[in-house]
Parts: C-alpha cells; structure tokens; sequence
C-alpha cells in the first residue's frame, strides 16, 4: 500500500511540474508576441511621415481661348526638406503652373472634374521638380474662373 501512495505522490508531483512547466513555456511565447507587437507599433509611429502645408500663393493668368483663372494654392508636402526645397524652387514651381493654367481652356477647366484633373496635373509637374520631398496633394483654396 505504500507502494502506491508514493507512486501516486510521485505521479502528483510529475503532474505538477509538467503543468509549470507548459504555464512557464506558454508566458515565455506570451511574452514574446506582446513585446514583438509593442516594437512594431513603436518603429510604425516613429516612421510615420513628416506632412508639412505650404501656402503657395495666388496666381491669375489668361485661359488659352477666352476669359481667366484665379486660383489660390496649398500644397501638403512629404518630406523633412521638402518645404526647404519648394521655397528654394519657388520660381521655377511658379512658372511651371502659370504654364499650367495658360495651356488650359474655359471648358476644361469650368466644373469639378476638370479642377480635379488640374490638381493632379500640378501635383506630378511640381514632383517632377523636386528631388528631396514631394507633394503630397494639392488643395485649392480659392477658385475664380470667368
């Protein structure tokens, strides 16, 4: 009978350690993902990117057939040295959207759709120019065409 008392406390104690065992091998992987998800999330803000607004102005120019535009500019720029960079370009980022609106009829440019195609049309001519930042969109902030 003792016999099988201390082989019951022995399997009781196998029991046991194996259930620590598993509970310690279970919080070690446990432990392992949180930490893995803190460290991605914390690398995932630090590289979230720098978005910095640009007043560019107001431009009024001939339409290519009749009447004018008038427009007022923002740009959203990406980049850390972008800002530096569009003021250092300014001239030229200004000339190239005179050309811009010159080349521009009455019609194309008369409804929304039409000031959607000129914004990305001025978005992909400015980054074209640029080389250390971009922009990122191109928002208007008065419309005037007559």
């Amino acid at each position: 009978m003792a016999e099988s008392t201390q082989k019951s406390g022995m399997k009781k104690i196998i029991l046991i350690a194996s259930i620590i065992v598993i509970l310690m091998i279970l919080s070690a992987f446990l432990a392992y993902f949180l930490t893995k998800n803190f460290i991605v999330q914390g690398q995932a803000k630090e590289e979230k990117k720098v978005l910095t607004t640009y007043q560019a102005g107001e431009f009024l120019t001939n339409l290519a057939d009749h009447g004018y535009i008038k427009i007022s500019l923002v740009f959203l720029l990406e980049g850390k040295d972008a800002e530096k960079e569009v003021k250092e370009r300014e001239y030229e980022i200004n000339d190239r959207i005179y050309s811009i609106l010159r080349a521009k009829t009455f019609d194309s440019v008369k409804d929304s759709n039409g000031m959607e195609v000129l914004r990305s049309e001025i978005k992909n001519n400015i980054n074209k120019l640029l080389e250390k930042g971009k922009v990122a969109d191109v928002f208007f902030n008065s419309i005037i065409v007559n």
